[in-house]
């Protein structure tokens, strides 16, 4: 039916390169009748504040689900966590829950690893707590486009995440952010370390982080999408 679908459309917006590049491996879609519009950040609510100061803060923002790696960011952490104690960093949640037993793993890892549940949050929030996190973590295990590593480059804070999906079309590793290992949590939590320890690197991946996603401002995106 999709193979159906792809082939006598007139048109079809697909949200990345890779998920284009699946379609046509798989549908063979026809790349005159395919565009690709990711979907855009408002820079009203996402952009480097230079009145918000970045704090010891590793975030994670996302729905609350399995797919999305909560867990996955539980695990790593806690491969690292005597280092994230001992030098005073502080784990943020922020998100909708969708799975009811999300409160059983926090209540188990909140005081040890100083893990905080802050609820869901508006856009103008979100853009600050993007903007005072040192590192955002998105560890989903397949991501069509990631808006929100997007929405997290645009504030200035690089991105530790899986090398899937959309992500390795905006994300280079040590560029903009840091590819982890989705087989392997400690190697994960040792990129993640070697990371907050260079200060060179994290100053380096910060100012690539907003100028690197500029293209997908709705500003741009709107416009694409217009003339098309």
């Amino acid at each position: 039916l999709i193979h159906l679908v792809v082939q006598r459309s007139n048109g079809i917006i697909y949200v990345s390169d890779y998920i284009f590049n699946l379609s046509k491996k798989y549908f063979s879609a026809n790349k005159k009748k395919s565009f690709v519009s990711p979907i855009g950040y408002n820079p009203k609510y996402f952009f480097k504040n230079p009145k918000c100061n970045t704090n010891k803060t590793i975030l994670f923002v996302g729905r609350i689900d399995p797919k999305k790696g909560i867990y996955k960011y539980f695990s790593v952490l806690s491969t690292i966590s005597n280092y994230l104690n001992e030098n005073n960093y502080t784990a943020k949640i922020i998100g909708r829950i969708d799975d009811p037993l999300f409160f059983d793993t926090l209540n188990k890892y909140k005081v040890k690893y100083n893990v905080e549940y802050l609820g869901e949050k508006n856009r103008t929030e979100l853009g600050d707590y993007f903007n005072s996190a040192i590192l955002t973590i998105v560890p989903s295990f397949y991501e069509a486009f990631g808006l929100v590593a997007v929405e997290s480059l645009a504030c200035g804070t690089p991105v530790a995440c899986y090398p899937v999906g959309g992500f390795s079309g905006y994300i280079r590793d040590n560029y903009n952010g840091i590819f982890l290992d989705q087989n392997d949590d400690y190697k994960s939590g040792e990129k993640i370390i070697n990371y907050l320890q260079n200060e060179e690197l994290m100053k380096k991946c910060s100012q690539n982080s907003p100028v690197s996603v500029e293209k997908y401002s709705i500003i741009y995106t709107h416009e694409k999408n217009l003339e098309f």
